[in-house]
């Protein structure tokens, strides 16, 4: 979770500098909506990573056994 709040905190202080000619100029809402775009895909890639974590660690954890038609144990995953 830390990496994700660092990221919102660079996308928070780089999006307070997307003025064009300063505070008093033009607001870049094309440069705004670009960090915005990439702390979503990072925010979204990360979550990813931690299903993708998650799903390994329960396969891992558990014994999968295949049986025949009669039930018997034909394979063991562990």
């Amino acid at each position: 979770m830390e990496k994700i709040e660092e990221l919102v905190y660079q996308s928070v202080g780089a999006a307070s500098m997307c003025w064009i000619g300063g505070p008093s100029g033009e607001f870049d809402q094309k440069n705004a909506a670009r960090i915005a775009k990439e702390l979503m895909d990072a925010i979204k890639e990360h979550e990813a990573a931690a299903v993708l974590k998650a799903q390994s660690a329960w396969h891992l954890s558990h014994t999968t056994i295949i049986r025949d038609a009669n039930g018997q144990e034909i394979a063991r995953s562990k």
